[in-house]
């Protein structure tokens, strides 16, 4: 708000004038209340005190020498007694002039005016003291608007000073804590984090302090003795940096306990759940991964069957012939070994783990497991893959995508059909590869279409399947950071198309 000494009006201010002199109190009463000032006039220091007991005040012309006590004295009640919540500027009024007596006088007062004065200085000086008590008032009432703000803050308040000293709290810290305000200001703030936590803390801060932009809001544990658990906060802070007061910082804490604990079990439901699909599509697989190995097997068994037989009745086997026979034993084997390593890759309940990985190594594992099945129904895979793409994606969640994909184009498909998968290192933009998985099958209605991903959702015969394979994919590609899309129609079978990020 701006004031000036001309637009600055008197209207509504009360002023009291102390003076033992008749006349000069009546002649600045008058000039006063013609300006528009309420005026009230005491001719003692008794009388002032009674008056500003009786009628509040808004600025005080007190004179220094009164005759029952001294203007000094009256003005040091004022400020430490009757206004010491709020300021009431007082203008010493005396005919002293030397610099001790000003000093003396302006020890309890904020102005000092000397006899004989111009009404005009004295207007001047009584409107300046007024601007500032009307700019005080308005800090006043924005520091208390601003504390009751504080105190009532839901989460938890606590301002500290450079030395990480708790200067104030709000309610809630105190109802946690379950201690009084008093018992907690004062305190080192490093007193209720985690010992781990610290270090952080204090990497954060005087990044505050250096003036860096930080996006995060740290989250750190905070505890103190009467806490039933600690709590993980997440912290959002003001840096303040005001040395007059001693404030170098306001955090607020906001709860993030039950937050995290629900994410910690939806995580954890989540991954039930994949491992449940995995389990049902193993069980799907099974069948096609013996017949799968069966062909190997005989191989083998047939070869160290015709080697052990000559060896039985002492024929003797030329080195060429025998190294032949080891050889298609030992290629036999090494397949029977990646298909059984590529079942259990799959099968395997692990952490999630995000790394850099070759697509390839996914793709010929997924092919490897449902290429018995699409054998059986007369479905051919082709691959096209110009160059290795390098993805940065959990292998195994990538692995089970590709077997549900694989297992609904082949669930769907006619004898003779086709599904193609295409590889492109450069998708919706250069940090992601790009998967295209086609077949030319009889497509998707367009009435289903937008129905693909709810869970539940099924168009197979009841027993075949319970809706849950695009679902978790959709699922799967989302804690990848990646995203999956399908689309088609009756005529030009189905297209999926994968985009996940790329290796870094």
């Amino acid at each position: 708000m701006n004031y000036s000494i001309d637009s600055f009006s008197g209207l509504g201010h009360r002023i009291l004038v102390v003076d033992d002199e008749p006349d000069l109190t009546d002649v600045i009463g008058a000039f006063l209340e013609e300006k528009g000032f309420e005026v009230t006039v005491a001719g003692s220091g008794r009388d002032a005190r009674v008056r500003m007991e009786r009628r509040a005040t808004d600025l005080v012309l007190l004179d220094v020498i009164l005759p029952d006590e001294s203007g000094v004295e009256i003005a040091r009640w004022i400020k430490q007694e009757r206004c010491r919540d709020s300021f009431v500027p007082v203008i010493m009024i005396s005919a002293l002039h030397s610099d001790t007596d000003k000093v003396s006088g302006l020890q309890y007062a904020d102005d000092y005016v000397t006899k004989p004065f111009s009404l005009a200085e004295l207007l001047a000086r009584v409107r300046s003291m007024l601007r500032i008590r009307c700019l005080q008032e308005e800090l006043r009432i924005s520091k208390a608007r601003y504390q009751r703000l504080y105190e009532n803050v839901p989460e938890m308040c606590v301002s500290l000073d450079a030395e990480r000293r708790i200067t104030d709290c709000n309610v809630e810290l105190c109802r946690l804590c379950q201690r009084p305000k008093e018992q907690i200001v004062g305190n080192s703030f490093d007193e209720f984090v985690y010992r781990e936590d610290r270090g952080y803390l204090t990497r954060f801060l005087d990044s505050l302090v250096l003036g860096k932009r930080l996006s995060e809001k740290p989250l750190i544990h905070v505890s103190c003795d009467n806490m039933r658990e600690p709590l993980l906060v997440s912290l959002h802070v003001s840096y303040i940096a005001d040395g007059d007061v001693g404030l170098a910082f306001i955090l607020t804490m906001l709860d993030e306990t039950r937050r995290v604990r629900l994410e910690e079990e939806q995580r954890d439901a989540r991954r039930q759940l994949y491992r449940s699909a995995r389990l049902a599509s193993i069980g799907t697989l099974a069948s096609g991964v013996a017949h799968e190995m069966n062909n190997p097997l005989a191989a083998v068994l047939g070869f160290s069957d015709a080697l052990l037989d000559r060896f039985k009745n002492g024929e003797r086997v030329q080195r060429e012939e025998l190294l032949q026979y080891l050889e298609v034993i030992n290629s036999e084997t090494i397949r029977c070994r990646d298909i059984v390593d590529s079942l259990s890759k799959f099968a395997r309940d692990q952490e999630p783990r995000i790394a850099d990985i070759p697509f390839t190594e996914c793709l010929h594992s997924a092919i490897q497991l449902i290429s018995a099945r699409a054998r059986k129904n007369n479905i051919q895979l082709v691959h096209r893959e110009r160059h290795e793409v390098m993805i940065r994606a959990d292998a195994q969640k990538i692995q089970q995508v590709l077997v549900n994909i694989f297992s609904n184009s082949i669930d769907f498909c006619e004898p003779g059909c086709v599904i193609t998968v295409t590889v492109q290192d450069r998708g919706v933009g250069p940090d992601y590869a790009e998967v295209v998985i086609e077949d030319d099958g009889p497509g998707i209605p367009p009435e289903v279409l937008p129905k693909v991903f709810d869970p539940f959702f099924t168009t197979k015969k009841v027993g075949e399947g319970v809706g849950l394979g695009l679902s978790i994919c959709h699922k799967l590609m989302e804690d990848c950071e990646g995203t999956i899309d399908i689309t088609g129609s009756a005529r030009a079978g189905t297209r999926v198309v994968l985009e996940i990020p790329k290796a870094r």
